[in-house]
């Protein structure tokens, strides 16, 4: 059951007609959401009160992670993820083929869209070589990917919504790393507790980065590195539809989203009579 954090009451409560779907993103008019069905890791979209809802990948295509909206609204990016490795393609939101990207040997996962339009991020390794993880740049127009400089061992690429940031994870989780486009430079930002981070996700004034780290939800200045408990997940399950283990997302007014569980587990004694 998708649910959204309050705030006010520190309670969730179910959000989008509480429908079963993790990785929401929302088309940058705030019109439009899309989402990975769980459990069966199908890619949909609809409206945001959950009408013209349409389906957008078909088995045999994988598990689908971290779909997002192009800045004009026409197209999906999305890793498809399965035991042979990720591809990274794109869908038209209204629905039709999905064209490949990105595949081969580099085993592409989490592409960004550049606030233009014009340019993909995406994180990586070499499975057949062997290489570290690193964060590349696709030009959609000439095809050709560079990577960039110091990014090796980083991952979880998330470019920032004014264009001048990368934020990207070490790939222990253990470390948050900004590039600056200006400076070409890495700085490092704290993590809380110096435990293991995922999710980053921007604010939509480029000033904040919030992460999940150990059932809690951080927001992390951008400016300073000052950290700031946000929400806990502590008191409820949580899941998404490929590792099982928690995931969450932001609103366009940057209210936070989980996937809850809401199964039921029971425990049954048998007694059996052998004849």
């Amino acid at each position: 059951e998708l649910s959204i954090y309050d705030a006010a009451s520190g309670q969730y409560r179910p959000y989008l007609n509480g429908i079963s779907g993790a990785y929401v993103n929302f088309s940058r008019d705030g019109q439009w959401i899309t989402y990975v069905s769980h459990p069966e890791g199908a890619l949909w979209r609809s409206r945001v009160d959950g009408s013209q809802r349409m389906q957008l990948t078909f088995p045999p295509m994988g598990p689908v992670l971290n779909p997002q909206w192009s800045p004009d609204g026409r197209l999906i990016v999305f890793t498809e993820w399965d035991a042979k490795g990720t591809k990274i393609y794109v869908v038209p939101a209204d629905g039709g083929s999905s064209m490949l990207l990105l595949a081969v040997d580099f085993h592409p996962g989490d592409p960004n869209w550049s606030p233009d339009g014009k340019s993909i991020a995406y994180g990586g390794s070499d499975l057949y070589r062997r290489t570290e993880t690193e964060i590349r740049i696709l030009n959609l127009e000439t095809k050709q990917s560079r990577t960039i400089p110091g990014s090796q061992h980083m991952f979880s690429p998330r470019w920032s919504p004014d264009g001048r940031f990368i934020a990207a994870l070490s790939n222990d989780m253990l470390r948050l790393f900004l590039y600056e486009f200006g400076t070409d430079r890495w700085t490092e930002l704290p993590l809380p507790n110096k435990r293991q981070a995922g999710w980053p996700a921007w604010s939509h004034d480029s000033r904040y980065l919030y992460l999940m780290s150990n059932s809690d939800i951080y927001r992390v200045r951008a400016s300073d590195g000052r950290v700031d408990l946000e929400a806990s997940t502590r008191d409820i399950e949580i899941t998404d539809p490929i590792w099982g283990g928690g995931w969450f997302g932001l609103t366009p007014d940057e209210r936070l989203m989980v996937l809850r569980d809401r199964g039921i587990d029971e425990l049954y004694a048998l007694d059996l009579a052998y004849r």
